[in-house]
């Protein structure tokens, strides 16, 4: 379940994983982070009633201008509902600080200065066309981003996993998610996703 309605959902939906197989339910609700979490219980409910249960729940958000409470809430209801006995399914939280496109910039290099998510966008925008992967820079909506940024994929995750672990988020319970800025957890779904690629 994710955040956004078309960039996030558009950049997911392009896995080539095994549809026979691996059933991947995305949905763009387009809510914050803690009503994001509510539908995405209602979803997995729901599949449970229709016996169609998931084996996993991702739900990916991003701290956008929802606060700091708010943002670091859903990393713990997503925690509370992974430890709950009686739910089937593994629950994981993809988040980005400040924005899903941190996950994209990282595509291209390394970074760990705080930026407002509007200059990731154009950073990024800056890149795709210095690049000649897009003349006309970034779009939310480009449904060619998984595809163009592909062959860079191995690079996004070992950048990601670097700002995760110079931010201590792996190793330190008390550093929040608002704290770990710029910070992205999209690289967990992408190599979950990764493993189920043929």
């Amino acid at each position: 379940m994710c955040e956004g309605e078309v960039t996030e959902v558009a950049y997911f939906e392009a896995f080539p994983v095994n549809r026979r197989e691996v059933h991947v339910a995305v949905e763009g609700e387009g809510k914050n982070t803690t009503s994001l979490v509510a539908a995405a219980v209602e979803h997995a409910d729901r599949a449970v009633e229709a016996q169609d249960p998931f084996d996993e729940a991702w739900v990916v958000y991003d701290h956008d201008d929802f606060g700091a409470e708010r943002f670091n809430q859903a990393e713990d209801d997503i925690r509370a509902l992974d430890q709950d006995a009686e739910r089937r399914e593994r629950w994981h939280a993809a988040w980005s600080n400040q924005a899903f496109e941190v996950w994209y910039l990282l595509h291209f290099q390394f970074f760990d200065g705080k930026l407002h998510r509007h200059l990731v966008q154009r950073k990024l925008g800056e890149l795709l066309r210095t690049r000649s992967l897009r003349p006309r820079g970034y779009r939310k909506n480009d449904p060619d981003l998984y595809r163009l940024l592909l062959p860079l994929q191995a690079d996004a995750i070992k950048h990601a996993k670097r700002l995760e672990q110079e931010h201590g988020v792996a190793r330190h319970a008390h550093v929040t998610p608002a704290q770990a800025n710029p910070c992205t957890m999209v690289y967990r779904l992408v190599e979950a996703l990764n493993a189920e690629i043929p």
